[in-house]
């Protein structure tokens, strides 16, 4: 659905030595899903979160943190 973009991280990741991919911007569930596809490891975005102030990041984790 996004071949340039796709094609650019391919590309990138290749050159890569970094061994953790991320991506920021992340605003939907189908972008989120065809970064995981093309091996981004993490992620940060509207789809996940809000923006969040420092003092709330501890509750934020303990909320949603998988149990």
């Amino acid at each position: 659905m996004f071949p340039l973009l796709i094609s650019l991280l391919l590309i990138y990741y290749d050159m890569s030595v970094q061994k953790i991919r991320g991506s920021s911007g992340i605003e939907n569930k189908e972008i989120a899903m065809l970064l995981s596809e093309i091996g981004v490891d993490i992620g940060q975005g509207y789809y996940f979160s809000i923006p969040i102030r420092s003092t709330s990041v501890v509750d934020f984790i303990e909320k949603y943190s998988y149990k």
